[in-house]
């Protein structure tokens, strides 16, 4: 092999190799898993929550969402960043390494459209679940078509990113229960965690894209960077977001305002989709006019 871009020292000799760890039973078996979770989950907080209970059934799905991304979230991150350490750190390469890579690619494509199937997402969210779900079954394509190590480097750089969002779901959990004054802390530093370390990684990515963009798969070499700053682009977002619940919450707490609850109004899916847009909270803000009704005598006319 001439070329300088790394490659596998097993070659895949079988063209049917990536439906090694993404078949239909794992498809179907990750999809009712992820169901079991969220079912038997809510059942679980029915019982020991009234609260809960009583709660409208979209933010039982929100709670219910996060719960799942945590757990999921964090097995993955562990994963990943094992594998980032023996295939981009420490340069060992095997087949079993690509396969793994395509279960991860499997297990975050299905953890999204699960997603964007079981609750109203924002327009943010929405965008960077369709784009790192792109991301994903494109990098696995060519990886399998051009055996080009450095594209699953970066598609494990790039999952990490996905897979690192803990602190986010933890505040959102938090302030779907109840508003306690630490929450507000909590989206700070999500929002500072989220753009330092999805910062990082798109960098760290970057660069290896850039060492072997001469001689790389021309569609990864073309396709990689579209996505990738659209992706950062989302998540960048995503942090000023995070920011402004944080200050939301200490507003809340600094006029005493009713704990953020179940039970409480702002709890709705509305109000989470209106955070970060000034002129939906300015319109929250209004009274409507149908709702005031003052009625006013005419003394001349006692009837």
């Amino acid at each position: 092999n001439t070329s300088s871009v790394p490659t596998y020292v097993i070659t895949i000799s079988n063209p049917s190799a990536q439906q090694a760890a993404w078949t239909p039973f794992n498809t179907i078996y990750t999809i009712l898993t992820f169901w079991a979770m969220t079912f038997f989950g809510d059942l679980l907080l029915c019982q020991v929550m009234k609260s809960y209970r009583n709660a409208k059934l979209d933010i039982r799905r929100n709670i219910t969402s996060y719960f799942l991304e945590l757990i999921i979230g964090t097995v993955l991150m562990i994963w990943i960043a094992i594998l980032i350490n023996k295939v981009t750190v420490l340069g060992n390469y095997e087949l079993k390494d690509l396969e793994q890579a395509t279960f991860i690619a499997m297990v975050l494509s299905i953890l999204y459209l699960y997603e964007m199937a079981s609750r109203v997402l924002r327009w943010q969210l929405l965008i960077h679940h369709i784009v790192t779900v792109v991301i994903i079954l494109v990098s696995i394509s060519r990886i399998y078509e051009t055996k080009q190590i450095w594209i699953l480097s970066t598609i494990f750089i790039l999952a990490l990113t996905a897979a690192t969002e803990q602190p986010i779901h933890l505040a959102l959990l938090l302030y779907r229960i109840k508003l306690y004054p630490w929450v507000a802390t909590l989206f700070y530093f999500s929002s500072i965690q989220n753009l330092t370390v999805k910062l990082a990684l798109h960098i760290w990515a970057l660069v290896i894209w850039g060492q072997n963009v001469k001689d790389g798969d021309d569609v990864w070499r073309v396709v990689y960077p579209i996505l990738a700053f659209v992706l950062l682009g989302v998540q960048i977002y995503a942090s000023y977001v995070q920011w402004q619940l944080g200050k939301r919450v200490e507003q809340q707490i600094k006029k005493n305002q009713k704990p953020y609850t179940f039970e409480s109004t702002a709890a709705s899916q509305t109000e989470m989709e209106t955070e970060g847009n000034p002129e939906s909270k300015e319109q929250s803000t209004q009274i409507p006019s149908e709702k005031v009704s003052v009625e006013i005598q005419n003394p001349s006319n006692p009837s």
